[in-house]
């Protein structure tokens, strides 16, 4: 007959955090089911009695120094792939930067000719001098 413990529970009886519990259900360590919005670890009574007793054991440091491992080298890819993305990005943006400043100095030159001509008053005319 098996049992049902939540995450908490067999994170206490195994001396583990239940971030590790929930690493351990990711890659199928132990068995769990979901009711509703809760997910419970499946033990059969060999197992309970044998978690129950706290004798450590040299396989489940093992699983979860490999589980840390595997987060990390996950963590580490994704940091990567996300710098990748934003060095494009940065680029992109860099260059659309350019281009507006670009067109924003030109407007302001085209802006200060206009204004030029409607504020200044014309240059007088020079008469012409008879000779």
């Amino acid at each position: 007959m098996e049992k049902k413990l939540s995450i908490k529970e067999y994170a206490n009886l195994k001396g583990i955090s239940e971030v590790t519990v929930n690493k351990y259900i990711k890659n199928k360590l132990v068995k769990s089911i979901k009711e509703g919005n809760r997910r419970y670890i499946l033990l059969d009574e060999e197992e309970l009695k044998e978690i129950s007793t706290n004798e450590p054991k040299e396989i489940n440091n093992l699983d979860t120094i490999s589980l840390i491992k595997s987060s990390y080298e996950e963590q580490i890819k994704l940091l990567q792939e996300t710098n990748k993305r934003l060095v494009k990005e940065n680029k992109r943006l860099t260059k659309e930067l350019k281009a507006l400043n670009i067109e924003v100095k030109g407007v302001y030159q085209q802006f200060i000719g206009e204004m030029k001509t409607i504020l200044l008053p014309p240059a007088p005319k020079k008469k012409k001098s008879k000779k």
